[in-house]
């Protein structure tokens, strides 16, 4: 196999078969295991890859989100709801929610368990207008 024959194999992965690069990794190793392990050759074959596109999440006009929090009846649910989207909560900060982490004086929410442990104190915001 010759460096333009293993290239010319990954670009039709990539277009013709439209795989993703973590999907066409797997055939990357395979080929490299089959090159170190069975041939005992060294594999130094450079393999040009896509970038992973950037997805942009679809978000909720305000309307949609005012008709999804208050379609939900159950009062504990309902104040789940707006306090996640008022404070911008990750659904995680959400459930590890206790009352002693309001502080209503400065009107702050203290999230202990946020991700990566970045976010500790999240300004209450205005709900109502929802």
């Amino acid at each position: 196999m010759s460096v333009e024959q293993i290239q010319a194999y990954f670009l039709y992965l990539v277009k013709e078969r439209q795989l993703a690069w973590a999907s066409c990794r797997l055939y990357l190793n395979a080929i490299r295991f089959l090159f170190i392990q069975v041939l005992q050759q060294p594999f130094d074959i450079p393999i040009v890859h896509p970038k992973r596109k950037q997805q942009i999440p679809e978000l909720l006009t305000r309307s949609e989100v005012g008709r999804l929090i208050n379609s939900c009846s159950n009062l504990k649910h309902h104040t789940m709801l707006l306090t996640c989207y008022g404070c911008r909560l990750r659904v995680s900060e959400l459930i590890n929610l206790k009352i002693r982490h309001i502080d209503g004086e400065r009107q702050l929410l203290r999230v202990q368990q946020g991700k990566g442990a970045t976010r500790d104190l999240i300004g209450a915001l205005a709900v109502n207008h929802v």
